[in-house]
């Protein structure tokens, strides 16, 4: 999902990480991937680019939960007990 070309990240990861030094609050969060979004699809969207916005930010949410949020849910359990 994420994982174009060095290159590709190279560009991205400077432009980006400047971007998320100013960002400091989940409002701010928002509207940075809120631009993002309205950016890639353009002002003349019609439903399909729109459906693959909202695909892209599906997927990304999905992929930082299997990447970030499970292993941190396993050791949570892991430390408090399951509940199932």
């Amino acid at each position: 999902m994420p994982y174009i070309p060095q290159e590709d990240r190279d560009l991205i990861y400077l432009a980006a990480y400047e971007l998320l030094d100013e960002i400091t609050t989940p409002g701010e969060f928002a509207y940075a991937l809120t631009l993002l979004l309205n950016r890639y699809v353009g002002k003349q969207a019609d439903f399909t680019s729109l459906s693959e916005g909202i695909g892209v930010y599906e997927s990304v949410k999905l992929e930082f939960y299997r990447r970030r949020m499970a292993p941190y849910e396993d050791i949570k359990c892991a430390e408090n007990g399951d509940v199932y």
